[in-house]
């Protein structure tokens, strides 16, 4: 079987050849301007992390009554995929994921959707409760880790240079965010388990409430 002379092709039919090589041309350019060139994309996550705390109760009792009535709240919600649950004796993890087709447009509002529910429920939940705590970033693609040691120095001036060193980094466009976490020597912590979780649950209220629904 013998293939036709494409060469012999392109010398005779040279009108045809010239628009094929200026139709590759214009698909090439318009291929190379349209390619993602961002060092760190852009992604949209759909998943989302519930936890509630209830000091001293049981599995059986967080389940019973916490798990259960959160559990049905969040199966109101559009789009939801599937919830993974695991129950301590006094604590609770829900992990709740979206469909993977959720319009990306929507997740905010889905995310929004979650936090009021949650919120809307929290007075309904038994007294010494504390939560129910949303935690939706997860979209963070790089970061940077830097520790801080300085022998002989006290604990509390470490963290201060260390809150400083954050604070710094507060002028950098690049930086969305600037966390710091602190090892406390031992026998440092004195405040009781209580006292920890009292503390929690006022910021909780303090910052957590939603004042306005996003729009984008």
């Amino acid at each position: 079987m013998s293939f036709p002379n494409l060469s012999a092709f392109a010398v005779r039919e040279r009108a045809v050849t010239l628009f094929f090589l200026i139709l590759s041309i214009l698909a090439g350019v318009y291929a190379f301007g349209s390619l993602g060139r961002a060092e760190d994309p852009a992604f949209t996550v759909r998943v989302m992390v519930v936890n509630a705390i209830w000091p001293g109760a049981s599995a059986e009792q967080m389940r019973d009554q916490v798990v259960d009535r959160l559990e049905k709240r969040l199966q109101e919600v559009e789009y939801l995929y599937r919830i993974e649950t695991t129950v301590r004796p006094g604590q609770a993890t829900l992990q709740i994921e979206f469909q993977d087709y959720t319009p990306q447009d929507k997740v905010p509002d889905l995310f929004y959707e979650v936090r009021k529910r949650m919120l809307d429920e929290a007075s309904r939940l038994p007294a010494g409760v504390i939560g129910p705590l949303v935690n939706d970033d997860f979209a963070d693609v790089y970061f940077k880790l830097m520790a801080l040691t300085a022998p002989g120095l006290p604990y509390e001036a470490l963290v201060r240079e260390a809150e400083a060193v954050r604070d710094r980094l507060s002028g950098c466009l690049a930086c969305t965010r600037r966390c710091c976490w602190a090892n406390a020597p031992s026998g440092f912590l004195s405040n009781s388990t209580m006292r920890v979780w009292s503390t929690l649950a006022c910021r909780h209220r303090t910052f957590s409430m939603p004042s306005t629904r996003p729009t984008g």
